[in-house]
């Protein structure tokens, strides 16, 4: 199943020509879509999605900041601006990802 949802993070990326990726509800990486860039990637990757990849989940901080934005209560995307003294350099776009009005994770 995991290979499924690696699958559609790529396609999401595909289709947004941006980086993507899935997380569980405890901030748990599922899968990422692959980071492509021309230049350096220490300037176009962010702190937030370096460890999140590396480590496999983000720190209880992160999923703070995060939901301090109201992410587990979105209906709809919601536009995350940049913080870099939070290390989001860059911002995102944050889907709950939901199940009969569960939030299980997030795109």
């Amino acid at each position: 199943m995991r290979g499924d949802y690696q699958q559609l993070v790529d396609e999401i990326s595909a289709a947004l020509g941006a980086p993507a990726t899935l997380e569980d509800r405890d901030f748990a990486l599922i899968a990422f879509g692959a980071h492509d860039s021309d230049g350096d990637l220490d300037l176009v990757m962010d702190p937030v999605r370096t460890r999140s990849i590396l480590q496999r989940r983000s720190t209880a901080a992160v999923r703070a900041w995060f939901e301090a934005f109201g992410i587990s209560r979105a209906q709809a995307p919601l536009r995350i601006p940049p913080d870099p003294a939070a290390g989001v350099f860059h911002g995102r776009i944050c889907l709950p990802v939901r199940h009969r009005g569960v939030v299980h994770g997030y795109a």
